[in-house]
């Protein structure tokens, strides 16, 4: 932020996979300019698909409706004002920026609005759930074999899921094959080091210094879900499960 604040920049927060939590008792998503979030079916709360951008200043809030609307005026607060520059043009179909169609819709809304009531239990089940495998997971933690996540002090976690970094690429591999065939659905650490994702062939971009902790992320990092329903049947099974795999 401070580099920021220095270059004039702006900072939009990709807090998607992070609802509810907090830093220093601030909601991660109102740290920056802007934050995001995420209502994908497997994420804290669900409108089935779809996500919310945030931000209290109220001119990137005008931009932000315009730019999910193709550049289009017709929700802007300040419309009138806008259209006004322009009386030779049609006001009904008037574009002031280029944009996107990502208008959400009222039946999606209507979920969201009913799950935001329980995000709160929400999040603290999951808050439970971590703290059990942290538990049971114990000895394999203390001999090294994994590494949980271990929330920055002074922040309030909501765990979308449980991420791990496994102690070489060989047992991230085999612990991720043994779960899949125990019924136990895994994923990378998202996309890990970004820089080695096929997208970024196309984009200009340079590396400064070295990059291993992404690399380790990619090549070590493994999650499984969490979920505010889950029964201590299926936690107990995660625990039972990934013990198994070590204990060979």
């Amino acid at each position: 932020k401070a580099i920021a604040d220095k270059h004039g920049l702006w900072i939009m927060e990709d807090t998607c996979e992070a609802l509810g939590t907090k830093s220093a008792d601030k909601f991660v998503g109102t740290i920056g300019d802007m934050g995001t979030y995420s209502f994908f079916f497997s994420h804290h709360i669900t409108t089935i698909e779809g996500g919310m951008i945030v931000t209290d200043d109220d001119e990137l809030a005008e931009l932000l409706r315009c730019l999910r609307a193709h550049g289009w005026t017709r929700h802007l607060k300040n419309r009138e004002a806008v259209e006004a520059k322009h009386p030779e043009i049609d006001s009904r179909f008037m574009f002031i920026n280029t944009g996107f169609n990502v208008r959400p819709t009222e039946i999606n809304a209507a979920f969201g609005v009913h799950q935001l009531k329980k995000l709160a239990k929400f999040n603290e089940t999951r808050r439970t759930i971590a703290n059990k495998w942290s538990q049971s997971l114990e000895s394999v933690i203390a001999d090294g074999s994994i590494t949980p996540m271990h929330p920055t002090n002074n922040t309030e976690c909501t765990w979308f899921g449980f991420p791990i970094i496994c102690k070489d690429k060989e047992t991230r591999d085999g612990l991720q094959s043994h779960l899949e065939k125990n019924g136990i659905e895994t994923r990378p650490i998202i996309c890990g080091n970004l820089t080695r994702q096929p997208a970024f062939e196309n984009i200009p971009h340079r590396i400064a210094g070295s990059l291993e902790g992404a690399d380790k992320i990619m090549d070590q990092g493994v999650f499984w879900g969490s979920h505010p329903l889950m029964q201590d049947e299926e936690i107990n099974h995660v625990t039972a499960t990934v013990k198994e795999f070590f204990n060979k």
